[in-house]
């Protein structure tokens, strides 16, 4: 093939309507987070929700907001099935109220309800910690919602 050929069919294949497409090229890459493992995700889930937290009153870091929830859309995105999802943000959510409900740590003593120190002490961490898990419920069930 001499040079003018070469710049002729250059020049044809420039022109085309038709667009020659691989068909690897149509099928999407997976990122990291949809081979990352549960063990990777549920931590950093359980931070950004910890983080999102600092923006509740009493801490009032309101720009961290969009560091906090942000990311989880983009967990709940790397999710394989719901029920990752639904993991992922229970323990957002539990990250959250951890730090969002520490107001509860203000209840002890409850010498004014005449309960021992160390019986008080467990009874507030028991409340706190299932208050925690009922209110995490909701950022499961938004997390499932966002990955259908």
């Amino acid at each position: 093939m001499n040079k003018q050929e070469l710049i002729k069919c250059n020049i044809d294949m420039m022109f085309m309507r038709e667009m020659l497409i691989a068909p690897e090229s149509l099928t999407p890459q997976s990122g990291y987070l949809e081979h990352a493992r549960q063990r990777i995700k549920l931590p950093i889930a359980f931070a950004l929700g910890a983080i999102l937290g600092l923006c509740t009153p009493g801490f009032d870091q309101d720009y961290l907001a969009w560091v906090g929830l942000a990311p989880l859309l983009v967990l709940i995105r790397g999710c394989r099935s719901s029920m990752q999802a639904a993991w992922t943000g229970l323990v957002f959510g539990m990250g959250y109220y951890a730090i969002a409900l520490s107001f509860f740590n203000g209840l002890i003593p409850l010498g004014w309800l005449k309960i021992p120190d160390i019986l008080g002490y467990q009874l507030v961490f028991v409340s706190w910690l299932i208050e925690c898990l009922h209110y995490s419920l909701l950022f499961a069930l938004f997390a499932v919602m966002v990955h259908l």
